[in-house]
């Protein structure tokens, strides 16, 4: 047992490596002064945006407003023209159903002056089909539509306005099949129905039928 040896541990070469007691945490990333830099300048680039949106939108109802000013006098026109033609054609009617009555006046006035005045709804359309008094009161969107609902409804547009401005001034031309009408249901059809003529269900000959509203 004197002679035996023994093996005692001792430290590696060099000595142990020293202890890392230290705060071992990722990178975080930006700062707090960096994060509250970048929201001011977010807030600013939004606020920028929403001052130059609201200048834009307010200079395009400007451009609305006036284009709405400019067709103005042409819907007037077309309702006075409109308005005129429902006159005569009531006129007509009042000469034939009154021909018998002696000493009557077709189309005396019932107010006692000289002046123009302006005929009542119930007037103009006591001749016509009940749907065409319920459209021209509580204004629905149809072939008999007053021309200057046009100006006075926000959901229709310019455009919309200046369609059926063309449409009304080729009503002169009632001929079945007139080729400047034809033409003109063929550009509408085709500014409405772009996709459905590009799959083919809307084709030419579908619009020069004999049947096409003129």
């Amino acid at each position: 047992m004197a002679g035996s040896k023994v093996k005692q541990d001792m430290p590696p070469p060099g000595g142990y490596a020293a202890f890392d007691y230290k705060r071992n945490l990722p990178k975080r990333g930006l700062s707090g002064y960096s994060m509250f830099g970048i929201g001011i300048g977010i807030m600013v680039f939004g606020y920028w945006r929403l001052f130059s949106w609201n200048r834009e939108r307010r200079r395009l109802q400007i451009e609305e407003l006036e284009a709405r000013i400019a067709l103005l006098p042409l819907l007037q026109a077309e309702q006075d023209r409109r308005t005129l033609r429902m006159l005569r054609e009531n006129l007509e009617e009042e000469a034939i159903v009154m021909k018998d009555v002696p000493g009557w006046k077709v189309g005396e006035s019932v107010f006692h002056t000289d002046r123009w005045t302006t005929p009542l709804t119930e007037e103009l359309f006591h001749l016509r089909p009940r749907e065409e008094l319920l459209h021209k009161r509580f204004g629905f969107l149809c072939q008999s539509m007053d021309p200057l609902q046009f100006a006075y409804r926000p959901g229709i547009r310019v455009e919309d306005a200046v369609i059926f401005l063309l449409d009304r001034a080729l009503s002169h031309l009632d001929q079945t099949g007139s080729s400047v009408r034809i033409l003109f249901r063929l550009l509408q059809r085709f500014q409405h129905h772009s996709t459905a003529a590009a799959e083919g269900q809307v084709g030419w000959t579908s619009c020069m039928d004999a049947g096409l509203p003129l």
